[in-house]
């Protein structure tokens, strides 16, 4: 997996209890990228029933990895997405803030070089300080959002995947670059999945919870509309669903945050997809 993890979060990232996943090693890489066109990933050899990832769109250095099949796979994948996002979005919001300030912290650490009275450097010195402490909690904060992004997608992938029959597929990363949206055709083993009912759940860049859940068609194929790249879960629901929650295929979804109660993450219904590949 591709990470730059900022210097300054690298402690969350270790204290994270994140549940061992046996993962792939190597990612595996498009068969072509050509903005504008089709971008094919042939995952038959580690994808559990999965065996292309086909995405069109303005998209390029498209890849996968991450590749597992049980929910403790899923949560390794989702915390370490969360801990890459999260220190990226900590550093964002750190210099946004260390910007917003500066005017105000270059004035008191004038008045602080000329300041007298040991009362007045004291004065001085605590409004610094309050303003350094809000500056870190800004990147602390941003820190938290993914981090409960992440429990939020583990809520609602155990949700599915906990009810007796239901099994994960699949769970991997999809990487890349996107301008401009994107659909992703899974083809699964159409012997195996074919007329089954599958809920395909999304960690986003936006960090929310999507769930799509899509009766296979016959060529073994669900397409879904999404911007962006991120972690995806695919469940077998063989077994049943959540109450209220039924196939987008032609037929009106139930509000999922409702019959969920996912900690708030919005959902995105999208476009119910047409069969075929």
């Amino acid at each position: 997996m591709k990470k730059k993890f900022a210097a300054a979060f690298v402690a969350f990232a270790l204290a994270m209890a994140m549940p061992a996943a046996a993962f792939a090693a190597d990612s595996v890489e498009a068969d072509t990228v050509v903005p504008n066109a089709e971008s094919v990933i042939d995952t038959s050899a580690n994808g559990n029933g999965m065996s292309k990832v086909i995405i069109n769109g303005n998209t390029s250095n498209v890849y996968a990895n991450n590749f597992g099949s049980t929910v403790e796979d899923s949560q390794a994948n989702a915390f370490a997405y969360a801990t890459d996002k999260g220190a990226a979005a900590a550093d964002e919001a750190v210099a946004k803030a260390t910007e917003d300030n500066k005017a105000k912290l270059d004035a008191l650490n004038a008045q602080l070089a000329v300041a007298v009275t040991p009362q007045d450097q004291r004065a001085i010195q605590a409004q610094i300080d309050a303003i350094n402490a809000e500056i870190a909690k800004a990147g602390t904060d941003a820190t938290k959002a993914w981090t409960d992004a992440a429990k939020a997608y583990n809520k609602a992938v155990g949700t599915f995947a906990n009810i007796n029959g239901n099994e994960v597929i699949n769970t991997f990363e999809l990487q890349g670059d996107n301008v401009g949206g994107m659909t992703v055709t899974i083809v699964l083993d159409k012997a195996q999945y074919a007329g089954h009912t599958v809920t395909a759940l999304i960690l986003d860049e936006n960090g929310k919870t999507i769930q799509k859940t899509l009766v296979v068609d016959k060529n073994g194929c669900i397409k879904i509309e999404k911007d962006g790249f991120c972690v995806w879960t695919l469940v077998d629901c063989s077994g049943g669903l959540p109450a209220g929650v039924v196939p987008e295929n032609g037929v009106q979804q139930a509000d999922f945050e409702k019959a969920l109660n996912v900690l708030g993450n919005a959902t995105d219904k999208g476009t119910s997809p047409k069969t075929g590949c």
